[in-house]
């Protein structure tokens, strides 16, 4: 039976105070029904226990100004101004990047970076950290190949935060911008075709029209790595010289070393 508002009370206070209360009970009878189940995990996948909070302030255990916040299905990433990562929410997926799968209810720093980070993303369940230097270290879910990282056989293994493989400035493929979104991962990279590392490629040419490139290494392909080269001003060959020999190569013969009596 409705209760009449007492004399000389505003009918839409009285209205607003009255759903307010109901939301209130709602939400407490929620809290209940979640500690009766005894599992968090339980209630998320539940959708008739979802509850849409108020928006409130998040602690940190630091003073630091957060620069960054990225949100995946379950789980939140913010990154500080001093290049920490802090991450919480659900980590089933080992999307928390803590070497565990345990929830985190308040804001918990990631330890295992080995540097400041720049950048953080988070897809439905895998975050994605780029640092400093350019490398970028993924953790969570990897069952589409969101991480980038081989499958290694050991316990968690995608719970801990490790490095994408070949990216970095010691390879000279530094990534300067990364984004995530469902089960994807994106990147951009900055690659330095001039580094100390051995190519991935056996020959490498530059339009000097338009600045673009073209790399080969197919078996047809032959390895010019260590030769003083020279392209033939007249025919559609190349020549190739060392200590000892001089060869010539052309789309017809592969490599024809000229003979001892050759004048130089």
């Amino acid at each position: 039976v409705p209760v009449p508002p007492p004399p000389g009370v505003n009918i839409e206070e009285h209205i607003q105070i009255r759903q307010e209360e109901k939301r209130q009970r709602i939400n407490r009878r929620h809290r209940l029904e979640e500690g009766q189940d005894g599992s968090s995990e339980r209630v998320e996948k539940d959708p008739h226990k979802i509850t849409t909070y108020p928006p409130r302030v998040v602690h940190f255990d630091c003073e630091m100004t957060a620069v960054q916040v990225s949100c995946g299905f379950h789980h939140s990433v913010v990154l500080m101004e001093n290049g920490d990562v802090y991450t919480f929410g659900y980590g089933q997926h080992g999307q928390l990047g803590h070497g565990d799968v345990n929830l985190r209810g308040s804001p918990t720093l990631v330890q295992a970076l080995p540097g400041p980070s720049v950048q953080v993303t988070a897809g439905s369940n895998h975050t994605a950290v780029l640092l400093m230097d350019g490398q970028v270290f993924t953790f969570g879910s990897f069952s589409k190949g969101q991480l980038g990282r081989p499958i290694l056989d050991m316990p968690y293994w995608n719970a801990k935060p490790s490095p994408m493989p070949n990216i970095g400035a010691k390879y000279g493929r530094k990534a300067t911008w990364i984004g995530a979104s469902g089960d994807q991962t994106f990147l951009r990279i900055d690659e330095a075709l001039i580094n100390s590392h051995p190519p991935p490629f056996k020959c490498l040419l530059i339009n000097k029209l338009d600045g673009s490139c073209r790399t080969f290494n197919d078996s047809e392909q032959e390895d010019l790595q260590g030769f003083g080269l020279c392209l033939d001003p007249v025919y559609n060959v190349i020549w190739r010289s060392d200590f000892l020999f001089i060869s010539i190569f052309s789309t017809l013969s592969r490599a024809l070393p000229l003979p001892p009596s050759f004048p130089f």
